[in-house]
Formats: structure tokens, C-alpha cells, sequence
């Protein structure tokens, strides 16, 4: 028996397309999985160029910082 086997090129590229689209997943998803575990062992540490300040818990402490710019216009 003789099998005649036929892919138009639309198939093809379609294959190809799922074929790529696959193994870019499959990397990303070990890459993820790789950085996560990787992580666990690391310290991190802050950033040294960032003066980030924590919000206030007191909502008189915003209010007074939006009046006193107020005031000045």
C-alpha cells in the first residue's frame, strides 16, 4: 500500500506557527519556574538610588500636605 501524503502550504505554516508557538511557551514556562526557585535562595535587597518613603497611616497627614499647597496658591 502506497500512502500519498499531501500538506498545502497553508497547513504547513500553520504547523509550523503551533510547532514555535509551543516550544516558546515551554521555555517560558521553565524560565518562570527556574527564576521562582532561584529566588527562594537569594536575598534581595532595596534599591539604593530610590528615596521611596512609606504612605502615612494618617489620613489628617495628607489632608494637611494638600492645604498647605492650596494655601500657597
Amino acid at each position: 500500500m502506497r500512502l500519498l501524503g499531501y500538506i498545502d502550504p497553508g497547513s504547513g505554516s500553520y504547523g509550523y506557527q503551533l510547532l514555535i508557538a509551543g516550544l516558546t511557551g515551554v521555555v517560558f514556562f521553565f524560565s518562570t519556574i527556574k527564576r521562582k526557585f532561584l529566588s527562594l535562595f537569594h536575598k534581595t535587597e532595596p534599591a539604593s538610588g530610590l528615596n521611596v518613603t512609606p504612605p502615612s497611616k494618617d489620613p489628617l497627614a495628607v489632608e494637611s500636605k494638600n492645604q498647605s499647597a492650596v494655601q500657597r496658591n
